[in-house]
């Protein structure tokens, strides 16, 4: 989260504090989508042996899914890294994609399903903490 230096001097005690959770949360979960790009592109180069780990080899619903994967995860990763407000909707992007692509080929993405806990669990968590930021900004 970028902080301009005006307002990090009024922030103080638990509002700071928040502030770096948040910052460090957002950090987090861009080095996990980091991964699940690296993830995709080697998955698509085809690093693991099978049939339907090359993009090649792939059936349409894989290598429409992947081709989305291979864009927008890079583009998650940098957008919460860097902080910018971009970069959390594109997050909001990504996880509505997934869930819709999850729900329309369930049976194609079965495995998938891990990736739906992690982001239900790392939107529930940022929720929290932006709401626990706005009772202590309420209350200071």
């Amino acid at each position: 989260m970028v902080i301009l230096a005006t307002e990090q001097k009024t922030k103080t005690g638990v509002a700071k504090v928040i502030d770096i959770l948040i910052t460090v949360f957002l950090g987090l979960v861009a080095l996990g989508f980091f991964a699940l790009a690296v993830h995709a592109w080697l998955r698509m180069v085809g690093f693991w042996p099978g049939d339907a780990n090359s993009f090649d080899t792939m059936d349409a619903v894989w290598r429409s899914y992947s081709a989305v994967q291979a864009i927008l995860l890079p583009v998650v990763a940098v957008g919460l890294w860097t902080g910018y407000a971009w970069g959390r909707v594109v997050w909001f992007m990504a996880g509505a994609v997934h869930c819709a692509a999850f729900y329309t080929f369930a049976a194609d993405l079965q495995w998938q399903s891990e990736l739906l806990v992690f982001h239900f669990g790392s939107l529930s968590i940022y929720l929290i903490l932006l709401i626990a930021g706005a009772i202590v900004a309420k209350k200071g």
